[in-house]
Protein backbone atom coordinates (compact mmCIF):
# COMPACT_ATOMS: atom_id res chain seq x y z
CA UNK A 1 0.00 0.00 0.00
CA UNK A 2 1.17 3.41 -0.87
CA UNK A 3 2.26 6.21 1.66
CA UNK A 4 -0.80 8.57 0.21
CA UNK A 5 -3.25 5.09 0.40
CA UNK A 6 -2.06 4.52 3.84
CA UNK A 7 -2.60 8.07 4.91
CA UNK A 8 -5.90 7.39 3.66
CA UNK A 9 -7.21 4.65 5.37
CA UNK A 10 -6.07 6.05 8.63
CA UNK A 11 -7.84 8.81 8.57
CA UNK A 12 -10.75 6.53 7.14
CA UNK A 13 -10.66 4.68 10.17
CA UNK A 14 -10.34 7.64 12.49
CA UNK A 15 -13.80 9.28 10.97
CA UNK A 16 -15.61 5.86 11.31
CA UNK A 17 -14.81 5.93 14.81
CA UNK A 18 -16.17 9.41 15.29
CA UNK A 19 -19.43 8.20 13.80
CA UNK A 20 -19.07 5.41 15.92
CA UNK A 21 -19.18 7.70 18.97
CA UNK A 22 -21.82 9.83 17.73
CA UNK A 23 -24.17 7.20 16.76
CA UNK A 24 -23.52 5.85 20.86
CA UNK A 25 -24.11 9.52 21.74
CA UNK A 26 -27.60 9.51 19.62
CA UNK A 27 -28.77 5.87 21.63
CA UNK A 28 -27.63 7.70 24.70
CA UNK A 29 -29.57 11.29 24.22
CA UNK A 30 -33.42 11.92 25.05
CA UNK A 31 -35.73 14.63 23.61
CA UNK A 32 -33.96 18.20 22.34
CA UNK A 33 -30.59 17.06 22.80
CA UNK A 34 -31.41 13.30 20.43
CA UNK A 35 -32.48 15.68 17.76
CA UNK A 36 -28.99 17.32 18.30
CA UNK A 37 -27.05 14.52 18.49
CA UNK A 38 -28.99 13.20 15.08
CA UNK A 39 -28.18 16.14 13.27
CA UNK A 40 -24.41 16.37 14.48
CA UNK A 41 -24.27 12.61 13.47
CA UNK A 42 -25.81 13.69 9.55
CA UNK A 43 -23.09 16.07 9.59
CA UNK A 44 -20.33 13.33 9.67
CA UNK A 45 -21.76 11.30 7.94
CA UNK A 46 -22.12 13.82 5.06
CA UNK A 47 -18.43 14.47 5.51
CA UNK A 48 -17.40 10.69 5.22
CA UNK A 49 -19.27 10.49 1.94
CA UNK A 50 -19.56 6.45 0.80
CA UNK A 51 -20.24 4.12 3.31
CA UNK A 52 -21.64 6.32 5.81
CA UNK A 53 -23.53 8.60 4.01
CA UNK A 54 -25.61 5.33 2.66
CA UNK A 55 -26.37 4.71 6.04
CA UNK A 56 -27.62 7.70 6.69
CA UNK A 57 -29.69 7.44 3.88
CA UNK A 58 -31.10 4.25 5.06
CA UNK A 59 -31.92 6.06 8.36
CA UNK A 60 -33.89 8.82 6.87
CA UNK A 61 -36.53 6.54 5.06
CA UNK A 62 -37.31 5.28 8.65
CA UNK A 63 -39.66 7.30 11.35
CA UNK A 64 -38.53 10.22 13.01
CA UNK A 65 -35.04 10.36 11.32
CA UNK A 66 -35.68 14.17 9.91
CA UNK A 67 -32.78 14.97 10.82
CA UNK A 68 -31.06 12.56 8.28
CA UNK A 69 -32.59 13.96 5.20
CA UNK A 70 -30.40 16.68 4.42
CA UNK A 71 -28.54 13.72 3.34
CA UNK A 72 -31.10 12.83 0.56
CA UNK A 73 -30.93 15.64 -1.24
CA UNK A 74 -27.33 16.93 -2.00
CA UNK A 75 -24.18 17.64 -0.59
CA UNK A 76 -21.09 20.27 -1.37
CA UNK A 77 -19.81 18.89 -5.14
CA UNK A 78 -16.21 19.37 -6.09
CA UNK A 79 -15.27 21.71 -8.86
CA UNK A 80 -15.11 20.62 -12.07
CA UNK A 81 -11.54 21.75 -12.22
CA UNK A 82 -10.99 18.83 -9.81
CA UNK A 83 -12.93 15.93 -11.32
CA UNK A 84 -11.93 16.35 -15.25
CA UNK A 85 -9.08 14.35 -14.80
CA UNK A 86 -11.31 11.24 -13.37
CA UNK A 87 -13.67 12.23 -15.80
CA UNK A 88 -11.69 11.84 -18.66
CA UNK A 89 -9.78 8.92 -17.60
CA UNK A 90 -13.17 6.96 -17.64
CA UNK A 91 -14.06 8.36 -21.12
CA UNK A 92 -10.62 7.60 -22.32
CA UNK A 93 -10.75 10.74 -24.38
CA UNK A 94 -10.67 14.35 -23.40
CA UNK A 95 -13.60 15.79 -22.40
CA UNK A 96 -14.25 18.41 -25.72
CA UNK A 97 -14.50 14.94 -27.90
CA UNK A 98 -17.59 14.04 -26.33
CA UNK A 99 -18.83 17.06 -24.75
CA UNK A 100 -19.88 20.84 -26.23
CA UNK A 101 -20.14 21.98 -22.71
CA UNK A 102 -20.09 20.64 -19.58
CA UNK A 103 -21.27 22.50 -16.19
CA UNK A 104 -20.12 23.02 -12.85
CA UNK A 105 -21.83 19.83 -10.68
CA UNK A 106 -24.92 21.20 -8.26
CA UNK A 107 -25.80 17.46 -7.12
CA UNK A 108 -23.16 15.51 -5.44
CA UNK A 109 -24.09 12.53 -3.71
CA UNK A 110 -22.25 9.52 -1.59
CA UNK A 111 -19.89 8.11 -4.13
CA UNK A 112 -20.07 10.73 -7.27
CA UNK A 113 -21.67 13.79 -8.87
CA UNK A 114 -23.54 14.77 -11.35
CA UNK A 115 -22.86 17.40 -14.00
CA UNK A 116 -25.04 18.49 -16.42
CA UNK A 117 -23.54 18.47 -19.81
CA UNK A 118 -24.46 18.64 -23.76
CA UNK A 119 -23.37 16.24 -26.03
CA UNK A 120 -21.75 17.23 -29.86
CA UNK A 121 -25.07 16.64 -31.15
CA UNK A 122 -26.70 18.85 -28.91
CA UNK A 123 -28.22 16.43 -26.53
CA UNK A 124 -28.98 17.54 -22.69
CA UNK A 125 -27.29 14.89 -20.50
CA UNK A 126 -26.04 14.33 -17.30
CA UNK A 127 -22.70 12.82 -16.37
CA UNK A 128 -22.43 10.92 -12.87
CA UNK A 129 -18.83 10.49 -12.11
CA UNK A 130 -17.12 8.42 -9.17
CA UNK A 131 -15.00 10.26 -6.76
CA UNK A 132 -11.11 8.90 -7.58
CA UNK A 133 -10.62 8.08 -4.21
CA UNK A 134 -13.90 6.38 -3.16
CA UNK A 135 -13.31 2.87 -4.11
CA UNK A 136 -10.14 2.63 -1.56
CA UNK A 137 -12.10 4.39 1.21
CA UNK A 138 -15.28 1.93 0.99
CA UNK A 139 -12.69 -0.94 0.86
CA UNK A 140 -11.84 0.60 3.74
CA UNK A 141 -14.99 0.59 5.18
CA UNK A 142 -16.20 -2.51 4.74
CA UNK A 143 -12.51 -4.31 5.48
CA UNK A 144 -13.26 -2.40 9.27
CA UNK A 145 -17.40 -3.66 9.02
CA UNK A 146 -15.39 -7.47 8.52
CA UNK A 147 -14.09 -7.13 11.80
CA UNK A 148 -16.76 -6.24 13.73
CA UNK A 149 -17.77 -8.24 16.74
CA UNK A 150 -21.01 -10.34 16.46
CA UNK A 151 -22.99 -8.51 20.06
CA UNK A 152 -26.26 -7.62 20.94
CA UNK A 153 -29.68 -9.34 19.52
CA UNK A 154 -27.40 -10.22 16.18
CA UNK A 155 -25.44 -12.77 18.50
CA UNK A 156 -28.02 -13.56 21.16
CA UNK A 157 -30.16 -14.39 18.16
CA UNK A 158 -28.09 -16.09 15.71
CA UNK A 159 -28.23 -13.27 12.86
CA UNK A 160 -25.87 -14.09 10.12
CA UNK A 161 -23.47 -11.09 10.46
CA UNK A 162 -20.77 -12.22 8.15
CA UNK A 163 -23.77 -12.78 5.30
CA UNK A 164 -25.04 -9.67 5.92
CA UNK A 165 -21.74 -8.24 5.58
CA UNK A 166 -21.25 -9.96 1.95
CA UNK A 167 -24.75 -8.56 1.71
CA UNK A 168 -23.52 -4.70 2.24
CA UNK A 169 -19.94 -5.39 0.38
CA UNK A 170 -21.61 -7.02 -2.64
CA UNK A 171 -24.13 -3.85 -2.78
CA UNK A 172 -21.01 -1.25 -2.59
CA UNK A 173 -19.36 -3.19 -5.08
CA UNK A 174 -22.52 -2.77 -7.76
CA UNK A 175 -22.76 0.49 -6.43
CA UNK A 176 -19.14 1.35 -7.93
CA UNK A 177 -19.73 -0.16 -10.92
CA UNK A 178 -21.48 2.88 -12.95
CA UNK A 179 -20.79 0.05 -16.43
CA UNK A 180 -23.38 -2.56 -14.30
CA UNK A 181 -25.48 0.45 -13.25
CA UNK A 182 -26.26 1.36 -16.71
CA UNK A 183 -27.39 -1.78 -17.67
CA UNK A 184 -29.81 -2.02 -15.20
CA UNK A 185 -30.67 1.27 -15.65
CA UNK A 186 -31.15 -0.09 -19.27
CA UNK A 187 -33.17 -3.38 -18.46
CA UNK A 188 -35.02 -1.72 -15.66
CA UNK A 189 -37.66 -0.18 -18.33
CA UNK A 190 -38.22 -2.86 -20.60
CA UNK A 191 -39.65 -5.24 -17.21
CA UNK A 192 -41.16 -2.37 -15.49
CA UNK A 193 -43.48 -0.43 -18.06
CA UNK A 194 -45.79 1.84 -15.44
CA UNK A 195 -47.65 4.88 -17.11
CA UNK A 196 -46.46 7.23 -15.44
CA UNK A 197 -42.96 6.03 -14.87
CA UNK A 198 -40.02 7.79 -16.18
CA UNK A 199 -36.45 5.79 -16.48
CA UNK A 200 -33.76 8.39 -18.08
CA UNK A 201 -32.09 7.26 -21.60
CA UNK A 202 -28.66 5.60 -21.42
CA UNK A 203 -26.18 6.66 -23.60
CA UNK A 204 -24.12 3.26 -23.06
CA UNK A 205 -20.78 3.99 -26.01
CA UNK A 206 -20.32 6.61 -23.06
CA UNK A 207 -20.42 4.79 -20.11
CA UNK A 208 -17.87 2.44 -18.20
CA UNK A 209 -17.00 1.64 -14.79
CA UNK A 210 -16.53 5.24 -13.30
CA UNK A 211 -18.96 7.69 -15.40
CA UNK A 212 -22.26 7.18 -16.66
CA UNK A 213 -23.93 9.19 -18.88
CA UNK A 214 -27.80 9.31 -19.48
CA UNK A 215 -30.23 11.83 -20.78
CA UNK A 216 -31.18 14.68 -19.13
CA UNK A 217 -34.48 14.96 -17.24
CA UNK A 218 -36.35 17.85 -15.60
CA UNK A 219 -38.33 17.78 -12.63
CA UNK A 220 -39.30 19.19 -8.79
CA UNK A 221 -38.52 17.27 -5.62
CA UNK A 222 -41.02 15.21 -4.51
CA UNK A 223 -42.21 17.33 -1.27
CA UNK A 224 -43.13 20.33 -3.98
CA UNK A 225 -46.15 18.03 -5.20
CA UNK A 226 -47.85 18.41 -1.86
CA UNK A 227 -49.80 21.86 -2.51
CA UNK A 228 -50.91 19.81 -5.69
CA UNK A 229 -54.88 18.75 -6.14
CA UNK A 230 -55.38 15.38 -4.45
CA UNK A 231 -56.41 13.29 -7.64
CA UNK A 232 -52.98 13.92 -9.09
CA UNK A 233 -50.48 13.53 -5.45
CA UNK A 234 -52.97 10.19 -5.29
CA UNK A 235 -51.49 9.16 -9.19
CA UNK A 236 -48.11 10.38 -7.96
CA UNK A 237 -48.60 7.47 -5.07
CA UNK A 238 -50.21 4.55 -6.99
CA UNK A 239 -46.83 5.03 -9.47
CA UNK A 240 -44.54 4.90 -6.84
CA UNK A 241 -46.17 1.82 -5.52
CA UNK A 242 -46.98 0.32 -8.65
CA UNK A 243 -43.20 0.86 -10.18
CA UNK A 244 -42.13 -1.46 -6.72
CA UNK A 245 -45.05 -3.98 -6.94
CA UNK A 246 -43.95 -4.52 -10.77
CA UNK A 247 -40.52 -4.33 -10.55
CA UNK A 248 -40.94 -6.89 -7.36
CA UNK A 249 -43.06 -9.29 -8.45
CA UNK A 250 -42.27 -9.36 -12.71
CA UNK A 251 -39.50 -7.82 -13.31
CA UNK A 252 -37.24 -9.22 -10.50
CA UNK A 253 -35.15 -6.18 -9.95
CA UNK A 254 -35.94 -3.81 -7.10
CA UNK A 255 -34.99 -0.17 -7.13
CA UNK A 256 -33.74 -0.45 -3.79
CA UNK A 257 -32.14 3.41 -2.79
CA UNK A 258 -35.88 5.43 -2.55
CA UNK A 259 -34.05 8.46 -0.93
CA UNK A 260 -35.55 11.59 -1.74
CA UNK A 261 -32.81 12.91 -4.60
CA UNK A 262 -33.10 9.51 -5.79
CA UNK A 263 -36.59 10.84 -8.26
CA UNK A 264 -38.45 14.17 -9.14
CA UNK A 265 -42.17 14.45 -10.03
CA UNK A 266 -43.51 16.90 -12.83
CA UNK A 267 -46.39 16.36 -15.05
CA UNK A 268 -46.73 16.03 -18.98
CA UNK A 269 -47.61 18.35 -21.84
CA UNK A 270 -51.10 17.20 -21.27
CA UNK A 271 -50.81 17.75 -17.58
CA UNK A 272 -50.56 14.15 -16.64
CA UNK A 273 -48.62 13.55 -13.33
CA UNK A 274 -45.01 11.66 -13.79
CA UNK A 275 -42.25 10.47 -11.52
CA UNK A 276 -38.78 10.20 -12.80
CA UNK A 277 -37.03 7.78 -11.04
CA UNK A 278 -32.76 7.90 -11.00
CA UNK A 279 -30.00 6.13 -9.60
CA UNK A 280 -30.11 2.64 -10.45
CA UNK A 281 -27.21 1.74 -8.08
CA UNK A 282 -28.66 0.06 -5.36
CA UNK A 283 -31.27 -2.66 -6.54
CA UNK A 284 -31.40 -6.37 -5.49
CA UNK A 285 -32.37 -9.39 -7.71
CA UNK A 286 -35.56 -11.77 -6.25
CA UNK A 287 -35.36 -14.80 -8.30
CA UNK A 288 -38.93 -16.07 -9.69
CA UNK A 289 -39.75 -18.69 -7.23
CA UNK A 290 -39.14 -16.03 -4.37
CA UNK A 291 -41.39 -13.88 -6.20
CA UNK A 292 -43.88 -16.73 -6.29
CA UNK A 293 -43.78 -17.15 -3.51
CA UNK A 294 -44.43 -13.65 -1.70
CA UNK A 295 -46.74 -12.62 -3.83
CA UNK A 296 -48.73 -16.23 -2.93
CA UNK A 297 -48.25 -15.23 0.79
CA UNK A 298 -49.59 -11.99 0.32
CA UNK A 299 -53.00 -13.28 -1.75
CA UNK A 300 -53.05 -16.44 1.15
CA UNK A 301 -53.23 -13.51 3.48
CA UNK A 302 -55.93 -11.36 1.84
CA UNK A 303 -58.18 -14.29 0.75
CA UNK A 304 -57.94 -16.54 4.17
CA UNK A 305 -56.95 -19.53 2.04
CA UNK A 306 -54.84 -22.54 2.89
CA UNK A 307 -51.63 -21.38 1.77
CA UNK A 308 -48.79 -22.64 4.32
CA UNK A 309 -46.62 -19.81 5.15
CA UNK A 310 -43.77 -21.58 6.47
CA UNK A 311 -43.15 -23.17 2.58
CA UNK A 312 -43.71 -19.90 1.56
CA UNK A 313 -41.04 -18.49 3.76
CA UNK A 314 -38.74 -21.28 2.78
CA UNK A 315 -38.78 -20.27 -0.51
CA UNK A 316 -37.74 -16.81 -0.14
CA UNK A 317 -34.99 -18.07 1.54
CA UNK A 318 -36.04 -17.95 5.22
CA UNK A 319 -34.47 -20.57 7.61
CA UNK A 320 -37.25 -23.00 7.83
CA UNK A 321 -35.64 -24.89 10.82
CA UNK A 322 -35.63 -21.60 12.75
CA UNK A 323 -39.11 -20.81 11.88
CA UNK A 324 -40.42 -24.34 12.49
CA UNK A 325 -41.05 -23.74 15.98
CA UNK A 326 -42.96 -20.68 15.40
CA UNK A 327 -45.17 -22.03 12.48
CA UNK A 328 -48.61 -21.94 14.22
CA UNK A 329 -47.45 -17.79 14.60
CA UNK A 330 -46.64 -17.33 10.89
CA UNK A 331 -50.01 -16.56 9.34
CA UNK A 332 -51.36 -14.42 11.84
CA UNK A 333 -48.11 -12.45 11.50
CA UNK A 334 -48.53 -12.87 7.22
CA UNK A 335 -51.95 -11.18 7.99
CA UNK A 336 -50.35 -8.00 10.32
CA UNK A 337 -47.44 -7.58 7.92
CA UNK A 338 -49.52 -7.86 4.60
CA UNK A 339 -52.53 -5.42 6.35
CA UNK A 340 -52.65 -3.14 3.70
CA UNK A 341 -53.16 -5.35 1.05
CA UNK A 342 -56.10 -6.98 2.75
CA UNK A 343 -58.40 -3.50 2.66
CA UNK A 344 -60.31 -3.37 -0.54
CA UNK A 345 -60.03 0.22 -0.37
CA UNK A 346 -57.26 2.80 0.56
CA UNK A 347 -55.19 1.93 3.37
CA UNK A 348 -54.06 4.41 6.12
CA UNK A 349 -50.66 3.56 7.31
CA UNK A 350 -51.56 6.03 10.33
CA UNK A 351 -53.49 2.81 12.27
CA UNK A 352 -51.28 0.17 10.72
CA UNK A 353 -48.46 0.11 13.78
CA UNK A 354 -47.01 -3.02 12.18
CA UNK A 355 -43.46 -2.94 14.43
CA UNK A 356 -45.40 -2.67 17.56
CA UNK A 357 -48.12 -5.65 16.63
CA UNK A 358 -45.38 -7.56 15.37
CA UNK A 359 -43.53 -7.24 18.96
CA UNK A 360 -46.87 -7.90 20.84
CA UNK A 361 -48.33 -11.51 18.97
CA UNK A 362 -44.22 -12.55 18.82
CA UNK A 363 -42.50 -11.07 21.70
CA UNK A 364 -38.90 -11.60 21.75
CA UNK A 365 -39.02 -14.00 19.13
CA UNK A 366 -39.60 -11.33 16.58
CA UNK A 367 -35.36 -11.61 16.54
CA UNK A 368 -35.58 -15.31 16.02
CA UNK A 369 -38.22 -14.30 13.08
CA UNK A 370 -35.82 -11.56 11.61
CA UNK A 371 -32.85 -13.61 12.23
CA UNK A 372 -34.45 -16.60 9.69
CA UNK A 373 -34.45 -13.88 7.15
CA UNK A 374 -31.99 -13.45 4.33
CA UNK A 375 -29.28 -10.85 4.80
CA UNK A 376 -30.53 -9.44 1.32
CA UNK A 377 -34.26 -9.03 2.59
CA UNK A 378 -33.24 -5.57 4.07
CA UNK A 379 -32.67 -4.04 0.65
CA UNK A 380 -35.77 -4.86 0.38
CA UNK A 381 -37.40 -3.79 3.35
CA UNK A 382 -35.71 -0.15 2.30
CA UNK A 383 -37.72 0.03 -0.97
CA UNK A 384 -40.87 -0.58 0.95
CA UNK A 385 -39.68 1.68 3.73
CA UNK A 386 -38.99 4.29 1.12
CA UNK A 387 -42.98 3.76 -0.39
CA UNK A 388 -44.38 4.61 3.10
CA UNK A 389 -42.38 7.75 3.33
CA UNK A 390 -43.16 9.24 -0.01
CA UNK A 391 -47.17 8.77 0.84
CA UNK A 392 -46.65 10.56 3.86
CA UNK A 393 -44.64 13.17 2.05
CA UNK A 394 -48.12 13.38 -0.36
CA UNK A 395 -50.21 13.20 2.30
CA UNK A 396 -52.64 10.85 0.26
CA UNK A 397 -53.55 7.22 0.92
CA UNK A 398 -53.71 4.68 -1.57
CA UNK A 399 -55.54 1.02 -2.25
CA UNK A 400 -52.32 -1.09 -2.08
CA UNK A 401 -54.46 -3.84 -3.29
CA UNK A 402 -55.69 -2.56 -6.27
CA UNK A 403 -52.40 -0.92 -7.19
CA UNK A 404 -51.01 -4.67 -6.98
CA UNK A 405 -53.39 -6.21 -9.31
CA UNK A 406 -53.54 -3.76 -11.98
CA UNK A 407 -49.56 -3.10 -11.68
CA UNK A 408 -48.62 -6.81 -12.24
CA UNK A 409 -51.95 -8.40 -13.89
CA UNK A 410 -53.67 -11.31 -13.70
CA UNK A 411 -51.39 -13.61 -15.29
CA UNK A 412 -48.83 -12.60 -12.61
CA UNK A 413 -52.00 -13.25 -10.07
CA UNK A 414 -52.60 -16.84 -11.64
CA UNK A 415 -49.52 -17.83 -11.21
CA UNK A 416 -49.06 -17.70 -8.05
CA UNK A 417 -52.28 -18.52 -6.82
CA UNK A 418 -50.90 -22.09 -8.57
CA UNK A 419 -47.82 -21.63 -7.30
CA UNK A 420 -46.80 -24.91 -5.21
CA UNK A 421 -43.90 -23.95 -2.98
CA UNK A 422 -41.73 -27.01 -1.94
CA UNK A 423 -42.84 -28.64 0.98
CA UNK A 424 -39.58 -27.37 4.26
CA UNK A 425 -36.83 -29.99 4.65
CA UNK A 426 -37.65 -32.33 7.68
CA UNK A 427 -40.96 -31.26 7.86
CA UNK A 428 -42.84 -34.19 7.10
CA UNK A 429 -46.36 -35.33 8.88
CA UNK A 430 -46.07 -31.96 10.54
CA UNK A 431 -49.22 -29.82 10.68
CA UNK A 432 -49.56 -27.04 8.07
CA UNK A 433 -50.74 -23.85 9.85
CA UNK A 434 -52.32 -22.01 6.95
CA UNK A 435 -54.67 -19.11 6.73
CA UNK A 436 -57.86 -20.87 6.83
CA UNK A 437 -56.90 -22.09 10.32
CA UNK A 438 -56.91 -19.18 11.93
CA UNK A 439 -59.38 -16.78 13.51
CA UNK A 440 -60.93 -13.85 11.05
CA UNK A 441 -62.30 -11.80 13.97
CA UNK A 442 -61.75 -10.90 17.50
CA UNK A 443 -65.34 -10.64 19.26
CA UNK A 444 -66.37 -9.03 22.48
CA UNK A 445 -70.50 -9.53 23.37
CA UNK A 446 -71.98 -7.32 26.12
CA UNK A 447 -75.15 -9.04 27.42
CA UNK A 448 -77.77 -7.07 29.89
CA UNK A 449 -80.66 -9.54 31.16
CA UNK A 450 -80.09 -11.67 28.46
CA UNK A 451 -80.39 -9.19 25.90
CA UNK A 452 -77.58 -7.83 24.11
CA UNK A 453 -76.42 -4.36 24.49
CA UNK A 454 -73.03 -4.26 22.64
CA UNK A 455 -71.63 -6.28 19.58
CA UNK A 456 -68.03 -4.97 18.67
CA UNK A 457 -66.28 -7.56 16.03
CA UNK A 458 -62.59 -6.89 14.50
CA UNK A 459 -59.89 -8.30 12.65
CA UNK A 460 -58.47 -11.36 15.00
CA UNK A 461 -54.89 -9.65 14.91
CA UNK A 462 -56.16 -6.65 17.03
CA UNK A 463 -55.68 -9.87 20.15
CA UNK A 464 -52.27 -7.91 20.65
CA UNK A 465 -54.27 -5.15 22.41
CA UNK A 466 -56.62 -7.21 24.28
CA UNK A 467 -56.19 -5.53 27.15
CA UNK A 468 -56.65 -1.64 25.89
CA UNK A 469 -59.64 -3.11 24.41
CA UNK A 470 -61.52 -4.32 28.01
CA UNK A 471 -62.79 -0.99 30.13
CA UNK A 472 -61.06 -0.87 32.84
CA UNK A 473 -63.92 -1.72 35.49
CA UNK A 474 -64.05 -5.07 33.78
CA UNK A 475 -60.48 -5.84 33.54
CA UNK A 476 -60.78 -5.69 37.32
CA UNK A 477 -64.17 -7.89 37.69
CA UNK A 478 -61.98 -10.19 35.54
CA UNK A 479 -59.02 -10.02 37.47
CA UNK A 480 -60.93 -10.63 40.37
CA UNK A 481 -62.62 -13.70 38.64
CA UNK A 482 -59.04 -15.15 38.73
CA UNK A 483 -58.59 -14.95 35.08
CA UNK A 484 -55.05 -13.11 33.63
CA UNK A 485 -56.27 -11.47 30.85
CA UNK A 486 -52.30 -11.23 30.02
CA UNK A 487 -51.69 -14.56 30.41
CA UNK A 488 -54.80 -15.23 27.58
CA UNK A 489 -53.40 -12.75 25.35
CA UNK A 490 -50.08 -14.93 25.39
CA UNK A 491 -51.33 -18.00 25.22
CA UNK A 492 -54.00 -17.20 22.47
CA UNK A 493 -50.93 -15.53 19.93
CA UNK A 494 -48.33 -18.16 20.88
CA UNK A 495 -51.34 -20.80 19.51
CA UNK A 496 -51.64 -18.63 15.91
CA UNK A 497 -54.79 -17.12 17.10
CA UNK A 498 -57.13 -19.55 16.00
CA UNK A 499 -60.55 -19.73 17.15
CA UNK A 500 -61.34 -19.89 20.70
CA UNK A 501 -63.31 -19.06 23.52
CA UNK A 502 -61.26 -16.32 25.34
CA UNK A 503 -63.06 -15.71 28.73
CA UNK A 504 -66.76 -14.58 30.07
CA UNK A 505 -67.23 -12.87 32.87
CA UNK A 506 -70.21 -11.16 34.74
CA UNK A 507 -70.61 -7.65 35.97
CA UNK A 508 -73.41 -6.94 38.18
CA UNK A 509 -76.43 -7.41 35.38
CA UNK A 510 -73.76 -7.60 32.77
CA UNK A 511 -72.14 -10.39 30.91
CA UNK A 512 -69.22 -10.12 28.77
CA UNK A 513 -68.00 -13.05 26.62
CA UNK A 514 -64.78 -12.23 24.66
CA UNK A 515 -63.95 -15.03 21.57
CA UNK A 516 -61.86 -15.27 18.62
CA UNK A 517 -64.15 -16.73 15.73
Amino acid sequence: MSFKKGFRAVKRTVDLVRIAASSRKVLRSEGEAKEAAKRALANLLADARGVPMKVGQFLSTLPENEAFETLTASVEPRPLSEMAAALEEQLGVPLASVFASIEESEAAASLGQVHHATLLDGAEVAVKVCYPEIGDAVATELRIAGLMPGVGPGKKWGFDLDGYKRAIRSNMERELDYASEAERQRRYPEGCQIEGLITPRVYAEHCGKGVLVQGWEWGAPLGSAASWDAGDRRRLGEILAGALFKSLFCHGEVHCDPNLGNLFVRKDAVDRPEVVLLDYGCMTRIDERAQLALLKLILGSIGNDDTDPLACFGEMGFDVEKLAPIADILPALCKILFEPFQESGPFSPKYWHVSDRSTALLGDLRWWFRSAGPPELFLLMRGFAGLLQHLDILKIIISWRQVLFDSVGPETIARARAFEPAPPSGADGRRVRSFDTIAKFLNVRVTENGAQVVRVTMPATQIVYLEDLIPEDVLEKVAESGIDVQEIKEQACAAGVAPRELFKVQNGLRDYRVWLE
